[in-house]
């Protein structure tokens, strides 16, 4: 049995008005007979005046409005009016009517409605009774009325016991508009759960609600998340023009969007006759078929997402009911968008996972920490030497392709798995069923409790080509010291010849001087003989300068000043400077300092600004610029000039040993070479841009 307090809200509401209804019925039936009998038998002018206790009680003390009225008529008998002779305390409660009795009822509201004066009309001619419910516009009740006659036919009269039940009406009224709203909203939702397009969800959500509600516009706007721009895909029209696309708030003014962010509702019921727009905005909205506006915003944590809105040609004032289905409306419609939006997503992710697991290069494994694998993509068949049945046998475990050397760190990542829910990547071996190895570069993240997922690269290949690097590099390195070696010795060992021819020269300058028979033809000869000793003498001190720098790749490594090492340099190269009038220009604020060798920077920094001066333009004031800036993994140091340039022929050959382009200029041919071999030896990189009669950029890039 359902009692009233277990139903919430209206339900419980209009229950209890039934229950206090059928109570007040049977009153009513009693009075009814009581009032009929009392009526019948007392003459009509006698009944206020009587000294009839019974009645006078009876009469006053019922809660239903009650009076006696005499039908007035025209020529033609029509009922036209009626006079009060009557009326109970309750009558002015229920009715609102002073000082009634004695008067007519179009003298207290002239616009009374018609039907009034045709119902009791009817009673007073055929002294049939009437019980009907009515509403009264004028008095703005709903009234529950038992009419009968009363008196003699002649006098025309009618006795009325009537309740206000305008209240039980208004909740009757909202549950009816309320199972309406209910019975639209379920077949929105209906309408709207296939779709999975969110433009199709908020179309057809708008359709929906313009049918309904008979509204000529309606659409769902989605705010652009830049504090500018919202988006109207498409809208529901009948009859007017659509307003799809992209729409800017300060076209609107900074008003609106303050109360759409407030999340207010922005409500214009008469456009036309609205003080707070101004001429020009009506005619705005005259253009675009607007009589009556409602724009409903819709926040989220907060956030504006969307903007709900409703347009009618003509004046239209919504109801507090439109204005909250409009509001549920929004509300679903966004879920819906969510939901189409996240299924979209879901279905993606999917497509992105499978076209992930189908990857031929990368294997995915579905593991238990116990050991067994359970499933494993073709990629990891093919690389295992397994197959599917082998998997969802149970009988492939990891513990077991795994080699026993590589089982402490597979334990380790066992534990990460367990306690971090995934592993750092790690490389180990597996075995094959045919006793093969392979190598494989793993990572595992956990998916639930029991279940773990694993990827794997086969880095076989890889594997073996860094063991073919390794020992290149070894003999490499074996052939670099055995060359360092001979270059070592073979300048140690020239160094003595060397010298002795150069005594031999000089001795011989001093005895063809000193016997008087140096002639002038001798003269030339013997220059030539010295200039040709003093180069090889260069060469050899080079190539002791190689020697040496291969020597130095351990050097120690500290944080270098740049700015201090730019400085001193060019203090060092300052006559050269004046020399050539060069203008030197430094941009080195981004740079404070670098990872290099002290003795390194300096000779790299004088090699490139030393260059930059002597290959300059004759007649054109060299101009050097010093830049450093940052990169993500490098810290460059660029410097640029205007001098002689080079073409793309000399730039691949530029960083060779002994290798110069320019003649007349003084230069060993080994300087850029050494400053590429420092800058590299410290896992750097030297580049070059270059146009002849234009200028050169080295660019020195130091690893961060």
């Amino acid at each position: 049995m359902i009692s009233p307090g277990s139903l919430p809200g209206t339900e419980h509401q209009i229950l209890s008005l039934q229950i206090r209804q059928q109570e007040l019925e049977a009153q009513n039936a009693a009075l009814r007979a009581q009032l009929a009998q009392l009526t019948t038998q007392r003459p009509p002018g006698l009944l206020l005046h009587s000294g009839e206790d019974r009645y006078q009680l009876l009469f006053n003390s019922i809660d239903s409005g009650f009076c006696v009225v005499e039908m007035l008529f025209d020529a033609e008998q029509r009922p036209i009016d009626y006079r009060f002779l009557e009326a109970n305390l309750a009558f002015e409660r229920q009715t609102g009517l002073h000082d009634a009795v004695n008067k007519t009822m179009r003298e207290l509201h002239p616009a009374h409605e018609d039907h009034w004066f045709e119902i009791y009309g009817r009673v007073a001619l055929t002294g049939e009774p009437i019980r009907f419910e009515q509403r009264a516009e004028q008095l703005g009740r709903w009234y529950d009325v038992y009419a009968f006659r009363v008196g003699a036919p002649q006098q025309q009269q009618v006795a009325i016991l009537f309740n206000d039940i305008s209240f039980r009406k208004q909740i009757e009224e909202r549950l009816h508009q309320r199972e309406e709203q209910q019975a639209f909203l379920l077949q929105l939702s209906d309408r709207l759960r296939p779709l999975a397009d969110p433009s199709d969800v908020q179309y057809q959500a708008a359709c929906a609600l313009g049918e309904y509600l008979e509204a000529d516009r309606v659409g769902y706007a989605e705010d652009q998340h830049d504090g500018e721009t919202i988006v109207v895909t498409r809208n529901y029209t009948n009859g007017v023009p659509s307003i799809e696309g992209r729409y800017h708030y300060d076209d609107y003014g900074p008003e609106l969007l303050r109360e759409f962010r407030a999340g207010r509702k922005v409500v214009r019921h008469d456009i036309a006759n609205d003080p707070t727009l101004t001429a020009s905005e009506k005619e705005a909205h005259a253009v675009l078929q607007l009589g009556a506006t409602v724009n409903v915003p819709l926040l989220k944590n907060g956030r504006l997402v969307a903007v709900l809105f409703m347009h009618y040609r003509q004046a239209h004032h919504w109801s507090e009911r439109e204005l909250e289905l409009l509001a549920e409306v929004a509300e679903r419609t966004w879920d819906a968008v969510v939901r189409t939006r996240t299924e979209a997503a879901l279905r993606q992710s999917e497509e992105r996972l499978q076209k992930a697991i189908s990857i031929e290069t990368v294997g995915v494994i579905f593991f238990n920490l116990d050991g067994r694998i359970t499933d494993a993509n073709e990629a990891f068949q093919r690389m295992s030497g397994y197959s599917q049945v082998d998997f969802a046998s149970g009988r492939v475990r990891w513990d077991e392709l795994t080699l026993p050397e590589f089982m402490d760190s597979t334990f380790q990542l066992q534990e990460e798995l367990l306690k971090q829910g995934e592993s750092t990547p790690y490389e180990k071996q597996y075995i094959r069923p045919d006793g093969t190895r392979w190598w494989g570069r793993f990572a595992g993240k956990r998916l639930s409790e029991q279940e773990y997922v694993g990827f794997v690269l086969d880095i076989t290949s890889s594997k073996l080509a860094q063991q073919q690097l390794h020992t290149s590099n070894e003999q490499l390195q074996r052939i670099n010291i055995d060359l360092d070696n001979f270059i070592y010795a073979a300048s140690h060992d020239l160094k003595a010849p060397i010298t002795n021819i150069e005594g031999l020269v000089y001795a011989l300058q001093d005895q063809l001087a000193t016997e008087g028979e140096l002639a002038s033809a001798t003269t030339p000869l013997l220059l030539m003989m010295q200039d040709a000793i003093a180069r090889f003498q260069r060469t050899l001190d080079y190539l002791s300068d190689v020697v040496k720098l291969q020597k130095e790749h351990d050097r120690p490594v500290e944080q270098v000043a740049v700015a201090a090492i730019v400085e001193d340099v060019r203090l060092d190269l300052q006559p050269l400077i004046e020399q050539t009038g060069a203008q030197v220009e430094q941009e080195l604020s981004e740079c404070i300092t670098v990872d290099f060798s002290p003795k390194n920077l300096r000779s790299v920094v004088y090699n490139l600004l030393s260059n930059a001066l002597k290959y300059c333009v004759p007649g054109r004031t060299p101009h050097v610029r010093i830049r450093c800036y940052q990169q993500p993994e490098y810290t460059v140091l660029a410097v640029q000039d205007n001098g002689l340039g080079l073409n793309e022929h000399q730039q691949t050959e530029l960083f060779t040993m002994f290798r110069r382009f320019h003649v007349g200029i003084e230069g060993s041919g080994i300087g850029l070479y050494i400053v590429k071999r420092v800058v590299e030896n410290m896992g750097g990189k030297l580049t070059v841009e270059s146009a002849p009669g234009v200028g050169s950029t080295f660019s020195v890039y130091f690893r961060r």
